[in-house]
C-alpha cells in the first residue's frame, strides 16, 4: 500500500502510481486478462485514447498504457504466460482511495522493451518482466486537506 497525506490546511492535487514488477517467463508470449471494456492512453502512440477490445491483452512490443479506472472499487487482473494458459501465474487486485472513499483505480500496463528500457534495467531484462500497476494518474486527483489517498495491490502468484 502506497498512502499520501496531506498534512496541510489546503486541498492538493496529485498524481499516484504504484511500481509493481512481476517476473514472467517471456514477455513476448504474456497474456493480462481482465481489462477488456476499459479506455486506455495509449502513451507510445502519443496519449492516443482507445477501447480494450480483446480478452487478452499482448505485449509484442514497448507498451505504456494507462487503463482508466470506469468504476469505484477494487478491479482484478490477471497475468497468464502464455494466449492458451488457464491457470494465471498472478492474480493482481488492485484499489483506490480517497480520504476513505474508494474511486476508480486506473491500471497501468508496461513494458520497455529494449527501445525504452531505463539504464539500471539494461537488455535483456525488459524479457522476463510486465508491470501491472495501480494508479491514479489518468487524470489528476484531489487530496482534501488533512485526508490521506492510498493505493493498494494484492498479488496472489499460483503455481
Amino acid at each position: 500500500t502506497l498512502s499520501i497525506k496531506n498534512v496541510m490546511d489546503a486541498p492538493f492535487s496529485f498524481h499516484a502510481l504504484l511500481h509493481t514488477y512481476l517476473k514472467i517467463p517471456d514477455v513476448g508470449r504474456v497474456s493480462i486478462r481482465g481489462l477488456k471494456g476499459r479506455q486506455y492512453i495509449n502513451k507510445v502512440e502519443e496519449g492516443v485514447i482507445a477501447e480494450e477490445n480483446q480478452d487478452q491483452i499482448i505485449l509484442p512490443s514497448f507498451t505504456d498504457r494507462v487503463y482508466i479506472g470506469d468504476e469505484d472499487g477494487a478491479k482484478t487482473v490477471t497475468v497468464h504466460a502464455d494466449l492458451t494458459e488457464e491457470q494465471p501465474l498472478f492474480e493482481v487486485t488492485n484499489e483506490a482511495r480517497i480520504a476513505g472513499e474508494l474511486k476508480p483505480c486506473d491500471i497501468v500496463v508496461w513494458n520497455p522493451y529494449e527501445v525504452a528500457s531505463p539504464g539500471d534495467l539494461p537488455p535483456p531484462a525488459f524479457k522476463n518482466f510486465v508491470c501491472v500497476e495501480p494508479g491514479l494518474v489518468a487524470a489528476f486527483s484531489d487530496l482534501p486537506a488533512q485526508a490521506t489517498a492510498e493505493l493498494s495491490q494484492i498479488i496472489k502468484p499460483r503455481p
